[in-house]
């Protein structure tokens, strides 16, 4: 006789982060709750025995092992292909979970019908508030972030737009897009709006799937209630060199999807332009302060050739395609990494 649905399924998306995915399911584990749950891991290749980890201490959890990193994404994906639930929580292994305050940002979103999707507040460690609510992305909005405008005025409405910072995030509110590392999304519109847009391969797809929402009429909440503590950075910390890459190159996909090629390629060339900028500016001042730091234009060289093509071509060409006819077989972290780490060398030699 097959199970009864749980209400909630959690789905935890995991890469060479065994320690902190230890400790997130051992707290799901003492949460008790009162809702039937089911928890799906997707272990993106890890080499570092998470995997083991989970079928030695965590039996209950339904683990699905990838042979090669898929991307945070088609991982996702994957939890959404296997998920019974009528919610389905996204956690990032790096949070802290407040007991019961699953419960609680289920029981929120369950008596708002028209949300598709909630996130809670989060903070860092030391109990600063972190970022976890924005605007989409705009050509100002990116303007005002590349320039440092949105940090030398955060508390200001026009160049504070994109992180919410004139806002103290104490409220409940309907915003654009929450942060993906806690991400409760309702079933019933996981199927009428479709899963994660796999051209992304780890930054954006959240903020575009909440776009794809709110034009179907669906509402987006954050709910300050909830609060969970997020050592943000930390899942992606060994690949802190290619960050800068994938997060300008994801979000030129996410303009040519949805404000059109020509803002796209506007997109393009004012990154290009001040990232230049940027980087000259900066190895001046090491210059004048005789200090020696490596700086790199690595990522902006990758973004320059990989954004023309992209935006060349009449269909977007994705990464794991990219990767597909390199060396490393499909594999983009390999790829990229394999990009940097190249050029590290040649700067040690």
């Amino acid at each position: 006789m097959k199970n009864p649905s749980p209400v909630l399924s959690i789905g935890i998306v995991n890469w060479n982060t065994k320690d902190l995915l230890f400790k997130l399911l051992s707290q799901l584990r003492d949460d008790v709750s009162s809702l039937s749950r089911e928890i799906i891991v997707v272990d993106n290749a890890s080499s570092d025995g998470s995997a083991d980890v989970v079928k030695e201490y965590f039996p209950e959890v339904v683990l699905i092992e990838n042979k090669k990193n898929l991307g945070f994404t088609k991982a996702c994906n994957q939890i959404i292909c296997r998920m019974r639930g009528e919610f389905l929580l996204l956690l990032n292994t790096d949070l802290t979970v407040e007991k019961g305050g699953i419960d609680d940002l289920v029981e929120f979103i369950r008596e708002k019908e028209d949300v598709a999707l909630c996130g809670p507040r989060l903070v860092y460690p030391d109990g600063r508030l972190q970022a976890s609510v924005r605007s989409f992305h705009t050509l100002w909005t990116v303007f005002t972030e590349i320039t440092g405008l949105s940090r030398l005025f955060p508390r200001s409405r026009a160049f504070g737009k994109y992180l919410l910072s004139y806002w103290d995030h104490s409220d409940i509110r309907e915003v654009d897009f929450v942060s993906g590392a806690a991400y409760l999304m309702r079933a019933s519109v996981l199927k009428e709006i479709g899963p994660f847009d796999e051209d992304y391969f780890l930054y954006v797809q959240d903020a575009d799937w909440s776009y794809r929402v709110k034009k179907k009429g669906w509402k987006v909440f954050y709910c300050p209630d909830v609060t969970f503590v997020h050592m943000e950075g930390e899942t992606v910390k060994k690949i802190s060199a290619i960050k800068d890459f994938l997060s300008h190159y994801e979000r030129l996909i996410f303009f040519r999807k949805h404000y059109g090629i020509g803002k796209a390629w506007l997109l393009y060339n004012m990154t290009i332009k001040f990232a230049c900028l940027k980087f000259f500016v900066a190895r001046l001042w090491d210059i004048l302060r005789n200090k020696k730091r490596t700086r790199s234009m690595r990522w902006i060289f990758l973004y320059r050739k990989f954004g023309r093509a992209l935006l060349s071509r009449e269909r977007i060409v994705t990464l794991p395609e990219i990767a597909e006819k390199s060396r490393h077989g499909g594999d983009v972290l390999g790829f990229l990494i394999s990009y940097f780490t190249e050029e590290n060398e040649s700067n040690r030699n």
